[in-house]
């Protein structure tokens, strides 16, 4: 089904246009995925992928993939500085302090893993902010962006 058609405007001249479709679905795995595309532009993909490995691996009753799977997320996403993630992944394993691996809870509910599956389809900028170099430079010596966009810190 046609869902929208988006135009893209450049100096009010139209410069692309793309079809967006829907699926309609009931089936929750489904409509629940991050969509590869908006994980590859978000630059998320093995993230996204990880988390739903160890969603999928739970429900199937294989601890040790969940495991694997799971801790591979949970580093990405202190890596990325990305606190709500980790809590999310936080709600099905447990971490020991001590050596890092995580585990499965004893129990997990199927509402906690679908929490994780719905909020994986939730896109956020999550990048850790550069630095500039030297007080007054208005643009960043590693990505050439603007010093007001959000991503970037004057130390």
């Amino acid at each position: 089904m046609l869902a929208a058609r988006v135009t893209l405007l450049v100096g009010g001249e139209p410069s692309g246009q793309a079809l967006v479709r829907a699926v309609w679905t009931d089936d929750d795995a489904k409509s629940t995925r991050i969509n590869k595309q908006v994980a590859a532009a978000m630059g998320v993909t093995e993230m996204a992928d990880a988390m739903q490995e160890g969603v999928d691996a739970l429900r199937v009753g294989d601890d040790d993939r969940a495991s694997e799977r799971f801790g591979k997320a949970l580093g990405m996403a202190r890596a990325e500085g990305n606190e709500e993630v980790v809590e999310r992944i936080r709600r099905v394993v447990d971490e020991d302090e001590v050596t890092g691996r995580v585990r499965p809870k004893k129990h997990v509910e199927e509402i906690d893993m679908m929490f994780i599956e719905a909020r994986s389809t939730r896109t956020s900028k999550t990048t850790k902010p550069h630095d500039f170099v030297g007080s007054d430079a208005s643009r960043c010596a590693t990505c050439g962006k603007a010093a007001d966009d959000g991503v970037h810190r004057r130390d």
